[in-house]
């Protein structure tokens, strides 16, 4: 699910942008397209991961400070 919504975003993104930047196109057109469709896919995939949650790693409780006032 999540590779097929990461997949789609990245097409869209360099759909959207050859659209957007105009021809006729050089390689560092290209390149730069690339390269922005790359970061916002992987934008997507980082905060994906965060807002998942990892299983395992629920927080604990602190054990309780000691005072030094003894």
């Amino acid at each position: 699910m999540l590779a097929g919504g990461i997949t789609v975003l990245f097409i869209a993104s360099i759909v959207i942008l050859l659209k957007v930047i105009p021809g006729p196109h050089s390689r560092t057109d290209y390149l730069v397209i690339g390269a922005v469709a790359t970061f916002l896919s992987m934008t997507l995939l980082f905060v994906t991961l965060l807002n998942s949650g990892v299983p395992g790693a629920e927080k604990r409780p602190l054990p309780p400070e000691e005072s030094g006032d003894s």
